[in-house]
């Protein structure tokens, strides 16, 4: 009986884990980091990132080196181009330096009419939009 009622368990607990760390990603590009760089409390090396949105919530992104598979999840925030109905004409990262290390803090996508602004800590200076 006991060992019915732990496989049960086990079932249970399976079909509510699993989902909830299962997602599917859509690779929206592949972009050239030319330096290391931090994504949240994640080093990544440079090269050839292939960036992904998960299907079911397009604010979450995985940045995966397509060289060493090295990896990093992050949140985003959408910033719309200006004029309404702009598009991205080339996909690109944005990085700020924050002392010594480079922090990625955009990620445009060609052809998007969004940038994806990465969600950061509270130890990480945040880009700044010069006053006109």
């Amino acid at each position: 009986m006991r060992k019915m009622l732990l496989l049960v368990v086990i079932v249970s607990l399976s079909l509510l884990v699993v989902p909830a760390f299962s997602q599917e990603w859509e690779t929206k590009a592949t972009i050239n980091a030319p330096v290391e760089f931090v994504v949240g409390g994640t080093v990544l090396p440079a090269g050839d990132y292939r960036i992904q949105t998960a299907i079911t919530s397009p604010h979450r992104l995985i940045l995966t080196n397509v060289k060493t598979g090295d990896s990093a999840v992050t949140s985003s925030l959408d910033i719309v181009l200006s004029p309404p109905g702009s598009v991205a004409p080339e996909s690109k990262m944005v990085f700020a330096l924050d002392g010594k290390r480079h922090v990625l803090h955009q990620i445009v996508v060609a052809g998007d009419t969004h940038v994806h602004d990465l969600v950061h800590g509270p130890d990480v200076v945040e880009l700044v939009t010069p006053k006109r």
